[in-house]
């Protein structure tokens, strides 16, 4: 198998046909503490991450994309437990170097006319919704763009992690998707969206293999319906406003087999759950400084039967802040979940020139249910009796930007970001989380 994908490859870098090659070194430091008034526990990881890529034209129809990265670190585990990109992979065996195929698809353009009307085949990197999948998955799409309206409708199912250091998780093998969303412009730059997610389970996982801690679509089918409207949320595609916004409901209902917290047991049953999300920015002076709100609910039940939970191709990160830069929006450090949860955050971003932007958020957690845990990566968190405060958490990125880094004559960026989580009264039993992260990439 390892021969195979090797030729394929070659004979893809071997096509003399109209081609970009990009490639990039990436040097990072991390460090995540746990302390509490009498300990305290450190983790670190380093890395050095090689990504290249090749994109090549065959004819003016048919393209093919590889994307692939050598990765040398003191200790996978670490780095692997410090990923918040790899909720659904665990780690296999302690490595210094690692090898991650990233994507490797062929796209064929239909030409229409619109300003996009493209197949694709292949591992590629879904960008649905950060809250529905964000995720590299092999699946076949078609994605169209015209002037007012855009949708796209895809199919897949990860069949390995594509990583030399880990494998998928039990929960996540044999899971196959389908998903769809339209979105229409119904005034200029403002849109409505209709998102659909079905998630079919057909490996039979033994819930005696399964950690009671677990929440997430397993050995059934479920279907999440979410309708929404948004304005220069993720992206300021009308210059001309000062404000950006979002609202979305989602509505989850299926059947397949989730803990019960109150009979201490799996169970078969049916799921009714929904979330709702909401968030506004404004841009209150004449200078790229912003600030905002984000607001999110999910659902919980110590029966499991009305707990919402997300597919497990989500990401929770995007470009919300009205700046270049990407962010967690539920708390770097926590990294919490999108179930049984009640959370509010307040943010603010300054493009400071164009090389220089900074942005920081204070966010607060609550139980919607106060007899169901709380959860982080699709587990839970074991709670203390029927308490609400998850807790606080506090996020900081500054980052710099050069067209010539170092005087080299290449692009660089170097991002340092620093999160805390400070635990509430529900989580007597954790200690406070810390995170700090500075990364160095340089385009070559």
């Amino acid at each position: 198998m390892k021969n195979i994908r090797i030729a394929i490859f070659l004979s893809i870098m071997a096509i003399p046909a109209h081609a970009e090659f990009k490639q990039n070194t990436k040097f990072g430091v991390e460090s995540r503490s746990t302390s509490s008034s009498t300990t305290q526990s450190d983790l670190d990881v380093y890395k050095a991450e090689y990504t290249a890529s090749y994109l090549t034209a065959v004819n003016s129809l048919n393209s093919v994309f590889v994307k692939a990265s050598a990765i040398l670190t003191d200790s996978s585990e670490a780095l692997n437990a410090l990923d918040n990109d790899l909720i659904n992979q665990s780690t296999d065996d302690e490595d210094n170097a690692i090898f991650r195929l990233r994507e490797a698809w062929w796209e064929k353009d239909r030409h229409t006319g619109y300003k996009k009307d493209a197949i694709t085949f292949g591992l590629k990197r879904i960008k649905m919704s950060p809250y529905w999948i964000d995720d590299e998955i092999e699946s076949l799409s078609w994605h169209v763009e015209t002037t007012t309206t855009s949708w796209q409708l895809g199919l897949g199912q990860q069949l390995t992690s594509y990583n030399t250091s880990t494998t998928l998780n039990i929960e996540d093998k044999g899971k196959f998707a389908a998903w769809g969303r339209l979105q229409h412009d119904w005034m200029p730059y403002h849109s409505l969206h209709l998102n659909t997610l079905f998630v079919n389970q057909h490996r039979d996982i033994a819930t005696d293999e399964m950690s009671d801690s677990f929440i997430g679509p397993l050995n059934g089918n479920y279907v999440w319906l979410g309708l929404g409207g948004s304005h220069n949320w993720l992206s300021i595609d009308d210059v001309t406003s000062n404000l950006g916004y979002l609202i979305e409901a989602t509505a989850l209902t299926g059947t397949g087999d989730t803990f019960n917290n109150r009979d201490d047991s799996w169970q078969r049953s049916k799921n009714n759950a929904f979330s709702v999300l909401g968030g506004i920015r404004i841009q209150p002076l004449d200078v790229p400084f912003f600030i905002g709100s984000t607001v999110a609910y999910a659902s919980g039940s110590n029966d499991g039967k009305s707990t919402y939970f997300q597919s497990g191709y989500q990401s929770n990160k995007s470009k919300y802040l009205g700046t270049r830069d990407q962010a967690y929006q539920f708390n770097y450090a926590l990294d919490a979940s999108l179930s049984n949860l009640a959370t509010v955050s307040l943010f603010s971003s300054y493009q400071v020139s164009n090389e220089w932007s900074i942005n920081g958020a204070i966010s607060s957690y609550l139980r919607a249910d106060s007899d169901t845990p709380a959860y982080r990566r699709n587990r839970a968190l074991e709670t203390t009796g029927t308490q609400k405060d998850i807790g606080t958490g506090l996020d900081f990125q500054a980052i710099y930007r050069s067209k010539q880094f170092l005087g080299s004559g290449n692009k660089g960026r170097v991002k340092l970001s620093t999160s805390q989580f400070i635990t509430g009264d529900a989580l007597e039993s954790y200690d406070d989380e810390t995170r700090i992260s500075l990364e160095i990439t340089v385009e070559l």
